[in-house]
């Protein structure tokens, strides 16, 4: 007889379980951020970002100021 997937998750040490789930996390974490278009994490990426998304994508920039 099989047993079924959450019986043999149970069966699972802590440690293994709580690697599972951190893993399972991650991954969704990741698959989140991949789907928001892997965005900024700088400011220069921020405005690169903001161009790409923009109608002015090959716009020159005349000014640009760093927010303090």
């Amino acid at each position: 007889m099989r047993m079924s997937n959450h019986r043999r998750f149970s069966r699972l040490s802590y440690r293994t379980r709580a690697d599972l789930n951190l893993t399972f996390l991650l991954l969704g974490t990741l698959l989140l951020y991949a789907i928001k278009g892997f965005p900024y994490l700088s400011w220069e990426q921020d405005l690169e970002y903001t161009l790409r998304r923009s109608l002015a994508a090959n716009a020159d920039i005349l000014y640009s100021a760093r927010v303090p």
